[in-house]
Formats: C-alpha cells, structure tokens, sequence
C-alpha cells in the first residue's frame, strides 16, 4: 500500500511504519501484492460491514489498482486470483487490513495542492460565525469563537492555569486540537490539523522571522507595521476578535472583546508583534530547536508536561505574539531579582490575584491610560471616596496595565 507522499518518499510508509499498511483518507491509496500477481480487488464499502466492492472491471485483473478510502476506520482489503481466461476466479486469495486514517503533515511537506485545501478551509474557520457554520458543515462544527472561549474559561481562571500548568498542557490541548480537526474536516473532509515543525527552522539554517509560516499566503507577517500591530496583509489581514462577548462569555477583556482580561488592547482584530517589552523576539536567537526536545526524550510525564509548556513551545508564543505599550520594562526589573522562567510564573501569579483591570470599559476610552488596582487598595479607596477624600493619591498609587498582547 503506498499514496503519493509514500512514493515520494522512496514508499517510506506513513508514520514510520508505526500503524500497519496506514491509509489517508480522502487520498488515493494504491494497493498492490508484492508478487506482481494480476488479480480481481475487492474492499469493504464501510468498516466492518462485510459487504464488498469489486475494484477492478470483470476482465480486467491488475497487479494494482488504486482506491480513495472516505471513512476513518479499518478496511478489509481482498485480492482475488483468476484463471488463465482472467475472469474465473481461482478460490485462492489474499486479504489484509487497512488502516484509514486522518493524517497531519508539517505544512512544508504538503504538496501545493493539500495546502491550499487546508488554508481555505482554515480561513473559512476563522470568518465563519457557529450558528453560520453549523448551517453549512453540520452539528461537529465549532467556530474559532467557541474554542477560544473554551481555552479562555481554563487558562484565564482565577485559580489556576488548567489549560498550560502541569498535566493541562498536553490532555487539553490534544482534546481542542481534534476538536479544530473536526471543524476543519467539517468544512473539507481532505484536510486535516496540519502542524508547524517550529524546530526545523534552525535545523534547516533559518532565521527564525525567515520562516515560510510567515509568507502572506500562509499565516502573514511577524511583525506588522501599523500603529496597533494588526496582521493586516495576505490571507489573514483583519481576521477578527469576537466583539461585544460579553453575553456569549463570561470572561472577556476590559472592552468586552474575546480575550482575557488582562490583554487591555480595545483593538477587534489578531495582532503581532515582534518585541516583547521592548526586546527583539524577547531576547531569543532562536525557536526550540531538535536538540531542546531530545533533551526530554526518556523523561517521565510530569518533567515532559512541565517543557512542553515552557522551554520547548513558550518562547515560540513570546517571540511571534509579542507584548506592547508598555510604561517601562518590566522584563528587566524582574530579571534584576530572579530569573526569567520565576519572573513569567510571577507574572501569572500577578494577572490572576493581584493587579486586577478594570471590568468595563468603553470603546473609546484610551488604552494608554488603562490602569490595574491592587484589589485590597481598591476596595479602601471605595470606603475613603464616600467623603470624597484621597481619592486622587488613590489612583496616583496604581500603576498601569501592561498587557497588550498578540492574538
């Protein structure tokens, strides 16, 4: 059995062999008996149904034949051998699985063709509302604005990070991952989550802002050059942020966007930046490299789940989201007195019980001049402000929020 990526590749077989005889669904799938024999095909119309489609015309046997399997699942496979007229056949047979599967390439390593399916159905994804999309692609439709309030509701709790901290990392991302799969797929049964392999770039010599994800026909420029650092070229320009979510919502940004409430940014739109406190890709040279992740290889779950949130995919969000309209530079006060892997833990700490932004504002407030409170400062100016003193020195004491950030 071999599809085209195979054959492209000397018939290495998908997944290195770890699932036998690995079909793609949706690709034609070439099946073929290493003995060259000329046979009639037969495969299962459904898994485990039983009943079987003749491939091949009745006197016409092959030595192979191809076949797209359109159902995830196992197949059962049957070539049939013919006498010498190649219509009767012989009773002798041969019979395998298949294994049809949805399959996820690096990007690079799809043909132009699959990648061109992938980002029309992602960009419908990113545009298509859920009452929209459920209208078009069926009830396992989930917008882009369902799965970032599932994400927000566990990464931006007040008590803790279940989405990134410890074990959350890996069993909530690989659970919102197949559900965008099945979006995807929702929208084109061709495609599938696709990934990029940030590590390759140094592998393959690359400056890390020279990466080909950021070619206005994929994901866009790394560094837009508008005022509010919105991607506003290529494929994705103006890709919006859910406004006025605060009824779909519990959680939104001070100005009631689909963000967490301490990216004070007013702007409806994803954004990104380079700089990260004033630091170029926050002082990185590089993404995590092959390198960093065999550093982990044989170590037990809880020390793999504590570097896939940070050192082996961390600075890949600090470096390309960035972090802006800052007052002074909070990186290097912090690192002054501790390290930089303390300082982004004391961060989280920070965002979630101490500086508190406001809840609500209005759209055309300036988010320069959004501050935070410390929540036990505000709760006394509340009591003071009912004589109508120290009202002024209260909000002289606040310091301003630093948090916009990309996406």
């Amino acid at each position: 059995m071999s599809g085209a990526y195979e054959r492209a590749r000397g018939k290495k077989p998908l997944g290195d062999g770890l699932v036998p005889r690995l079909a793609q669904v949706f690709k034609p799938t070439q099946l073929e008996l290493a003995s060259g024999k000329r046979v009639h095909w037969f495969v299962e119309s459904a898994p485990g149904q039983g009943d079987e489609v003749q491939l091949t015309a009745r006197d016409q046997p092959a030595a192979a034949v191809e076949h797209t399997f359109t159902a995830v699942g196992k197949h059962t496979v049957v070539a049939r051998e013919v006498g010498a007229d190649g219509v009767t056949l012989t009773g002798a047979a041969h019979s395998f699985t298949a294994n049809a599967k949805v399959v996820r390439y690096d990007l690079r390593d799809l043909s132009e063709s699959d990648r061109a399916v992938y980002f029309e159905a992602l960009h419908a994804f990113y545009v298509t509302s859920q009452t929209e999309g459920e209208k078009l692609y069926g009830a396992t439709y989930k917008s882009i604005f369902v799965l970032v309030k599932i994400h927000i509701y566990g990464a931006a709790d007040q008590s803790c990070d279940h989405w990134h901290d410890d074990a959350g990392i890996l069993t909530h991302h690989v659970g919102i991952t197949w559900a965008f799969e099945n979006s995807l797929r929702s929208i084109n049964p061709a495609t599938a989550a696709h990934y990029w392999d940030y590590s390759r770039e140094e592998y393959e010599g690359l400056e890390w802002y020279q990466s080909p994800v950021f070619n206005d026909q994929w994901f866009g420029t790394n560094a837009p050059s508008n005022k509010d650092h919105v991607v506003d070229t290529g494929r994705f320009a103006y890709t919006p942020v859910m406004a006025d979510a605060r009824e779909f919502s519990s959680i939104t940004n001070p100005y009631g966007l689909l963000r967490t409430p301490w990216n004070t940014s007013p702007v409806p739109y994803v954004m990104r930046n380079n700089e990260t406190f004033f630091h170029f890709a926050d002082d990185y040279s590089a993404f995590p490299s092959c390198s960093d992740f065999a550093t982990y290889l044989g170590s037990d779950f809880a020390t793999v789940s504590e570097a896939v949130d940070g050192v082996l995919h961390g600075p890949v969000h600090i470096m390309i989201g960035g972090h802006w309209d800052s007052a002074f530079d909070w990186k290097k006060l912090g690192q002054n007195f501790m390290n930089s892997e303390t300082f982004i833990l004391l961060s989280k700490v920070i965002a979630r019980r101490v500086c508190a932004p406001p809840r609500v504002l209005l759209r055309r407030h300036p988010a320069q001049r959004v501050h935070a409170h410390l929540p036990g400062q505000h709760h006394l100016a509340q009591r003071r402000r009912s004589d109508g003193r120290l009202r002024a020195r209260h909000f002289g004491q606040s310091q301003r929020v630093q948090a916009h950030a990309g996406l």
